[in-house]
């Protein structure tokens, strides 16, 4: 199965009323490397530059502009490219400004370096990327968008593919609601959105399988609760997300009999059981949370 993705992160912008950014491009930079290692993504990075002190690296740059015909081209080339080599999967994510543009008709824009609201540039056209998403022969779609006013720019009625998407799976993330600003993550400084998003990676980790569409956006709706903004999704079909790229392959079974240099397996396994379930914020009950035996019970039925 060949998956491809589009990591953006912007954070240099030219137009005054547009505050040059601070976390896009870490942000970006993150998701891009756990896409490669934990969901097989071919990934290609804007802004990109490699870096000469880790052997010349592709990573996202904090300081080179993305104007708004590289972004279109990019996009075109992810979700319609050339010739016979279509993916099954391709995944589009975006951090940077988020534009809304009021009036009789109400329109959601992705902020590029060049855009200039007063120029009539407002950036990337919510309604352009729809009728790409309409045209596209990828079947399996995911957009996450991290900007504030992020609920407009991907409004799902609009940004339904229409009658051809029931045929399709999608997974469509929005940082907040149209109204919402976006907001960062003090103590990381990353924003909220992403740094949730990367701890459903590491639910990976500790589940031991598959992250889905499905899974991901409820690990979001726990984790997300009391956030600042209310992160919005729309799932179709489902969708194999990301995976601990270690545990993809099959190891032999080792034996649960403890020995001085081997820890017991059990024990370690029961460990990330709780730590899954915690993380869920599951609901225990008196007795289950006291026995320290009750996760190794689940595992061994003894």
């Amino acid at each position: 199965m060949s998956r491809d993705a589009l990591v953006v992160g912007i954070n240099k912008y030219n137009f005054s009323g547009l505050s040059a950014l601070r976390s896009p491009a870490n942000d970006a930079e993150a998701i891009a490397k756990r896409l490669s290692e934990a969901g097989n993504f071919h990934v290609q990075r804007l802004p990109q530059f490699l870096n000469p002190f880790e052997d010349d690296v592709p990573q996202i740059s904090p300081n080179q502009e993305i104007k708004l015909a590289d972004l279109e081209k990019a996009l075109e080339k992810l979700f319609y490219p050339e010739g016979r080599s279509i993916p099954d999967t391709a995944l589009f994510y975006f951090s940077g400004h988020g534009l809304r543009k009021d009036g009789r008709i109400k329109e959601g824009f992705l902020a590029t370096s060049d855009t200039d609201p007063e120029l009539g540039n407002w950036g990337l056209r919510l309604k352009w990327l729809r009728e790409l998403l309409e045209e596209s022969p990828v079947r399996q779609q995911i957009i996450w968008l991290d900007c504030c006013y992020s609920g407009e720019l991907l409004n799902f009625t609009e940004a339904d593919p229409g009658d051809r998407g029931n045929t399709r799976d999608r997974c469509f993330i929005a940082a907040c609601r149209e109204f919402e600003l976006a907001h960062e993550n003090v103590r990381t400084a990353s924003s909220v959105l992403t740094s949730a998003i990367l701890r459903g990676f590491d639910l990976a980790d500790l589940s031991n399988q598959w992250v889905t569409n499905e899974t991901l956006v409820t690990f979001l709706r726990q984790e997300l609760e009391t956030a600042p903004q209310k992160f919005i999704s729309n799932n179709l079909g489902c969708i194999n997300l990301f995976f601990r790229k270690e545990t993809t392959n099959k190891q032999p079974v080792q034996s649960t009999v403890q020995t001085p240099s081997q820890p017991n397996q059990t024990a370690k396994l029961a460990e990330q059981l709780r730590a899954w379930f915690t993380a869920l914020r599951y609901d225990f009950e008196k007795d289950e949370i006291n026995n320290e035996n009750y996760f190794e019970w689940i595992i061994t039925g003894v």
